[in-house]
């Protein structure tokens, strides 16, 4: 085991660069060295961004997981990929709905006009409409009703 003091820190950081960050894949424009916070051990050089994730993560694990899982990090996170990757219930739960028509509603009004268009909503009906939240009500509806 080394020490590495703070004063060959930079050093260090610049000579142990990769060509990407590990984590986000971006460039290192903004790259610290990241240390385990358990053992004091440096673990490499990171973007600032992904250090200050990672770090979230880590403290999160300590307050939510490590006491309710038969995983270590490292497992549960794998497990996490693979269910964002993979779960899909083709159900829409009602704050999805919800939070697709917020969006649905900041979108410009020709871009709305088209979503409507594309989901087959008769033109008397988007016609009727006066605004964006009209609009809105009017996709939701449509929505639904395409889910039935």
């Amino acid at each position: 085991m080394k020490y590495l003091p703070s004063s060959k820190l930079k050093e260090w950081r610049q000579q142990n660069l990769p060509k990407v960050c590990p984590i986000f894949k971006c460039v290192l424009n903004d790259s610290v060295v990241d240390h385990c916070h358990d053992t004091g051990m440096i673990r490499g050089v990171l973007h600032r961004q992904s250090n200050a994730w990672a770090g979230k993560i880590e403290n999160s694990w300590k307050r939510f997981g490590r006491n309710n899982s038969k995983a270590t990090l490292p497992e549960a996170l794998r497990a996490l990929a693979d269910y964002l990757e993979n779960a899909r219930t083709n159900v829409m739960h009602p704050v999805g709905l919800t939070q697709k028509c917020k969006r649905f509603k900041r979108l410009p009004k020709d871009t709305q006009l088209k979503i409507l268009f594309e989901m087959k909503c008769e033109q008397h009906d988007i016609n009727s409409c006066k605004n964006a939240g009209d609009r809105t009500v009017l996709f939701r509806t449509a929505f639904i009703g395409q889910c039935t």
